[in-house]
């Protein structure tokens, strides 16, 4: 069976907009009421490196350097935090 969408008429497409910008003000006000970070064990080195990356480190599955903790990317290194 071949899939074949339907089309949209002029008042879903209306609709369909309506509500996304429903659900994108809702996520917009969901980061304007965070108050804080949470990063999540990292257990393997990210595979796009960039200037300011930020990680949390297991430390033994992958240890870039001074075992578990906080580390930062930047000058082509990782730099541990505290």
């Amino acid at each position: 069976m071949k899939y074949r969408a339907l089309p949209l008429s002029e008042t879903s497409v209306v609709e369909l907009a309506d509500g996304v910008n429903k659900e994108l003000g809702q996520i917009e006000q969901a980061f304007a009421e965070q108050d804080f970070v949470q990063l999540t064990e990292t257990f393997v080195e990210p595979t796009r490196l960039r200037d300011g990356l930020t990680v949390f480190a297991d430390g033994t599955s992958w240890n870039p350097g001074s075992g578990r903790g906080v580390y930062t990317y930047y000058g082509s290194a990782w730099h541990k935090l505290g």
